[in-house]
């Protein structure tokens, strides 16, 4: 349970997968797997199977593991510790996850795609070359980017994009694949995996081999078919960083991305 839902309720609108490991429950939503704290009342029964179900008192829903949810709430920055949140202590294997906080959870059909497929009728394999037309930074406004099949990657390359405009900091890419990673790095200098980024007393971001001030970034996307719903974040420190919702579309060889409006800001 979340330590203080009264005062600190996310507004953002996520969904996923409820997956169980272990003693954890988590929250699968295409970047990396969050722990989920709940934000308001739930209890656990199990029943005939063997299983076990939650409930939520306050709406009557009833989840289970592999459950797709949409739900209120938000991501935690990666790295900050899960246990600083909890009203109550969270088993060693659990608190390596960073945390989501969820409430008013409502189960949800599964997308008909994810992020990890891509939609159909996919282009043939991208050029070299990447071509980004912007037209802007804020709400409403669009960017097209060229020659990049996956639409996480295509959001990663707009929220670095955007974050370069105004700081040089190095980057740590939340949940990158290596490839993923390997391609971005020859388009942005100081392009970094999320584990080479720390916590500085627990308030700050940096670069864990230098100490130089850094931020997260973080790409969490769910399609269906042609249309993708995501969020795109970059995280300073506690009192330092932004989220904003995007709609991606796919166009022939292109990934059209709207800036819908900010999720939260710290």
């Amino acid at each position: 349970m979340l330590r203080d839902a009264s005062n600190g309720a996310m507004e953002a609108r996520i969904s996923g997968q409820l997956a169980r490991r272990g003693p954890c429950l988590l929250l699968k939503t295409g970047g990396p797997d969050a722990l989920v704290l709940w934000a308001d009342k739930v209890t656990i029964r199990s029943d005939k199977t063997g299983g076990w179900r939650l409930v939520h008192t306050g709406n009557g829903q009833h989840l289970r593991d592999q459950d797709w949810i949409v739900a209120g709430g938000g991501h935690y920055p990666p790295g900050a510790p899960a246990q600083q949140f909890a009203a109550t202590a969270i088993p060693y294997p659990c608190a390596a996850y960073p945390a989501v906080q969820i409430y008013a959870a409502e189960r949800a059909s599964p997308p008909a795609e994810t992020e990890g497929q891509p939609p159909p009728n996919a282009s043939p394999p991208a050029p070299d070359e990447l071509s980004l037309i912007d037209a802007g930074s804020g709400q409403g406004t669009v960017t097209e980017i060229r020659g990049v099949s996956s639409p996480r990657e295509a959001l990663f390359r707009h929220v670095v994009v955007q974050r370069r405009r105004q700081h040089a900091e190095p980057l740590c890419l939340a949940d990158v694949p290596p490839k993923m990673l390997t391609r971005l790095r020859k388009e942005f200098a100081a392009i970094y995996h999320h584990s080479q980024c720390s916590w500085r007393d627990g308030s700050a971001v940096v670069l864990a081999e230098t100490g130089a001030p850094a931020s997260f970034v973080t790409a969490s996307i769910i399609c269906e078919g042609r249309l993708c719903r995501a969020e795109g974040a970059t995280i300073s420190g506690n009192l330092g960083g932004e989220g904003r919702y995007y709609l991606l579309t796919r166009r022939h060889r292109t990934w059209r991305i709207q800036n819908t409006d900010r999720s939260w800001m710290s």
